[in-house]
């Protein structure tokens, strides 16, 4: 059940949240949040009451231009991933401007599920391009998780040996609908993939190695022609060669839209999670044991910001009719 909204009164600044990026809880229940357009970070307590707004949009050292990430450090600072100026802001929590590292890597990953781990490294995101085809092929792009540490600079393992990687069209754009960006960190370093195609979930080590592996059976439901049909006729300012042909477009929806987890569960949004009566949250063990199907009474945004799940509560931004907020839902056992 739904027990807290953030930002409807304009506590967070004059006019609310305008549009809510990231989301960071801290061990003690206070609540970070990002807004993409103002630039600003606003820290809550637990119960919601604002403590501090901080950063804000401009170009001086305190200031943000493109950021679209946030992180906890282990000793209490805050990291804001300000990708515009490709570097992480580093703040005290009541908001004092620190130092400016800069990344180790290029390229970026939307929404950033980068973190700090438990050994105090960050897990930032970064992109490689395959090879270009001889002929018509789909060139691919691969996500790669760098731990860097907090002085900046890569740690002692730079690069970790796991990756996902996703088509790009013949013009070199991402294909709707087969980006995988489901995934998630955990902060002994494993990962959370979810392949978008088929109802299924890994577990893999810093090494690269699967540690656990399991799926429900989903059918994938088609894409419509009128779903085509929109994504042809967006692309317009696209000069030619860079638009998508209509054979470049999966047939199938993926199955998976979200994967985010906490210290005991996996939590999964199905792609057609969204509809009139809320969003729908399949909950999993760590060991793959499906726990139950959870609906909110409201949609969260997608596909920003990431839900952020800690201690039996999911954090999501959502926008209805009153505006844009950050929403907390309890999740309650049922009884026997």
């Amino acid at each position: 059940m739904e027990d807290l909204r953030v930002g409807l009164d304009g506590r967070a600044a004059e006019r609310g949240f305008q549009s809510v990026a990231a989301i960071e809880v801290g061990e003690d229940g206070s609540i970070f949040v990002l807004d993409f357009d103002t630039q600003q970070v606003s820290r809550f307590d637990s119960h919601g009451s604002p403590l501090a707004v901080f950063a804000g949009k401009g170009s001086a050292d305190q200031q943000l231009t493109q950021a679209a990430g946030l992180s906890l450090a282990p000793d209490g600072t805050v990291w804001v991933w300000d990708y515009g100026r490709d570097r992480f802001a580093v703040y005290s929590r009541r908001g004092t401007y620190l130092k400016s590292v800069g990344r180790i890597v290029e390229g970026t990953l939307f929404p950033w599920r980068g973190g700090f781990l438990a050994d105090g490294r960050l897990v930032d995101w970064g992109v490689r391009l395959g090879p270009k085809p001889a002929s018509g092929g789909t060139q691919s792009i691969s996500y790669v998780p760098a731990p860097m540490g907090q002085e900046g600079g890569p740690s002692e393992e730079s690069i970790m040996p796991v990756e996902f990687v996703a088509p790009l069209s013949r013009g070199g754009r991402r294909i709707p609908y087969a980006s995988n960006r489901t995934v998630a960190v955990e902060r002994n370093g494993d990962l959370w993939l979810a392949d978008p195609s088929v109802y299924r979930v890994h577990r893999r080590a810093p090494s690269g190695d699967t540690l656990l592996t399991f799926s429900l059976e989903v059918e994938a439901a088609a894409v419509s022609e009128t779903q085509i049909d929109s994504i042809l006729a967006a692309q317009l300012p696209f000069r030619e060669g860079r638009r998508l042909q209509r054979d470049e477009i999966p047939s199938r929806l993926p199955i998976v839209r979200r994967l985010f987890s906490d210290e005991v569960y996996v939590y999964v949004m199905p792609h057609d999670a969204f509809d009139e009566l809320g969003t729908v949250i399949d909950v999993f063990q760590h060991d793959g044991l499906f726990v139950d199907r959870v609906r909110r009474p409201i949609q969260a945004m997608f596909p920003f910001p990431a839900p952020v799940a800690r201690a039996g509560y999911i954090y999501a931004g959502v926008q209805d009719s009153l505006g844009e907020f950050v929403s907390r839902l309890r999740l309650e056992e049922r009884g026997g």
